[in-house]
């Protein structure tokens, strides 16, 4: 029995301690466990550490190849700094040479407008110039047709009114006194004033048949053209008529004379109308 009891209390007992033991295992595995973890957290760490020290080592290490390349970089810089100036002024000088050359090219087409504008005025003027050289012609035309006409009027009125005065020469023997006005000197001429010297032999020869003989017809045509050509002048200045051949040189058939005794209904107005109308045509020419 006793014994039994023994048994019974060391069984108890190893049990308590056998429990104790295993507890205190499992409590130190726990422990082992978190330590372990804890180990492999540092390990991690650490091993992180030692691989940055070793970059950063590696680094300081590079260092003087890094300052190297720096210093070569810095001179490539300051090259290219050199080599982008001399770009940039070659720019700015090839910038100012197509500006120049767009000039040129400006200024040939400038001057290839001009030399068309000139060759058009030109043309323009060319057919302007003939433009008022026809109507120049045609106004001088057309004054030179009312002067031949006003002429032509003027030495039919100047042959009438000579073959008037031969008539009645023929008829009494004498012309009739006529005045003859001086608008320079506004004095009144006589034509009585004048002295003629005839030739009575030659005058009755040459008055000697009824009708006008050949050498009459002649004295008057010549005295007719010289008449118109005494008018022809523009200046229309008083020219005195010779008579013919026939006559007595110094039995001088003035113009004016004739003028005061039939009357001239052209010498003022018409005078000036041809004045008008050449001074119109030159004005025109001028302009």
């Amino acid at each position: 029995m006793r014994k039994r009891q023994n048994v019974h209390y060391y069984f108890c007992r190893y049990q308590l301690t056998w429990k104790d033991l295993h507890d205190n295992s499992e409590s130190a595995a726990r422990q082992a466990e978190e330590v372990d973890s804890q180990i492999t957290k540092l390990y991690v760490h650490y091993d992180r550490q030692c691989e940055i020290m070793t970059r950063l080592h590696e680094g300081i290490a590079g260092l003087p190849v890094i300052l190297n390349q720096l210093q070569e970089l810095t001179d490539v810089l300051a090259n290219l700094e050199e080599e982008y100036d001399k770009v940039e002024a070659a720019l700015v000088y090839l910038e100012d040479v197509c500006e120049e050359a767009e000039l040129q090219q400006a200024k040939v087409v400038d001057c290839q407008k001009l030399a068309k504008y000139q060759t058009r005025k030109k043309e323009e003027m060319e057919k302007l110039k003939i433009q008022l050289a026809k109507e120049h012609a045609k106004s001088v035309e057309s004054v030179e047709k009312k002067r031949n006409v006003k002429l032509k009027e003027r030495q039919e009125a100047f042959q009438e009114a000579f073959k008037e005065d031969v008539d009645y020469y023929r008829e009494h023997g004498r012309l009739d006194r006529v005045s003859v006005s001086s608008t320079d000197s506004g004095k009144k001429t006589d034509l009585a004033d004048f002295k003629v010297e005839e030739d009575a032999g030659i005058l009755d020869e040459f008055l000697a048949s009824d009708e006008i003989t050949p050498s009459t017809e002649d004295a008057s045509a010549t005295t007719t053209g010289r008449i118109q050509d005494t008018f022809s002048d523009e200046e229309n200045l008083p020219v005195s008529v010779q008579s013919n051949d026939d006559l007595d040189p110094e039995g001088d058939y003035f113009e004016d004379d004739l003028a005061a005794t039939h009357g001239d209904p052209y010498l003022e107005s018409e005078e000036n109308t041809e004045e008008s109308d050449l001074e119109k045509i030159d004005s025109d020419t001028k302009t």
